[in-house]
């Protein structure tokens, strides 16, 4: 399954979540500019994640929480010459890499070193910040996925 979304963190409001025959599955509600978070709806406006950009020990790391606000997952930045990389760690259901070359163009997630995902940027929508999200892993929920990437792209934003 794809799943196709935008960011417009340099705006708030609410955008939609598209599977790939166009349905709308899902909405995201961009929040502050100044400290980037995000509030991921499923179909019938249920919420199932949080976002938000937190600093611990003077490093800014996004954080996922579910639906009753439990810590879902940690995002971080990890230094490499050989692009750009991630780290999430879901607790118990594993910890899974994401990488990108310079360009920013796909990055793949991976668990033990097998791609189980992938995203990229799309210019499906006529922006530069819109993605697609392919085949996710079915150990972490769609919707979280896509707080995830969201995370990389506020991360990624607030590194410039």
């Amino acid at each position: 399954m794809e799943l196709y979304f935008k960011d417009n963190f340099l705006s708030t409001g609410v955008t939609e979540i598209m599977d790939d025959s166009g349905t709308e599955i899902g909405r995201l509600d961009l929040k502050s500019v100044f400290s980037p978070s995000v509030d991921v709806y499923g179909r019938s406006g249920e919420l199932f994640y949080a976002g938000k950009l937190e600093t611990f020990d003077l490093r800014r790391r996004w954080m996922v929480y579910d639906a009753n606000g439990a810590e879902a997952g940690e995002l971080r930045s990890k230094f490499s010459f050989a692009g750009r990389v991630f780290e999430y760690d879901a607790g118990r259901r594993g910890l899974y890499g994401i990488q990108a070359p310079f360009s920013l163009e796909k990055f793949s997630i991976t668990a033990n070193d097998e791609e189980i995902a992938s995203f990229a940027n799309t210019n499906k929508w006529f922006s530069p910040h819109a993605y697609v999200l392919r085949a996710p892993s079915p150990r972490i929920d769609l919707y979280e996925w896509v707080a995830v990437v969201m995370g990389i792209s506020a991360l990624l934003t607030d590194g410039q």
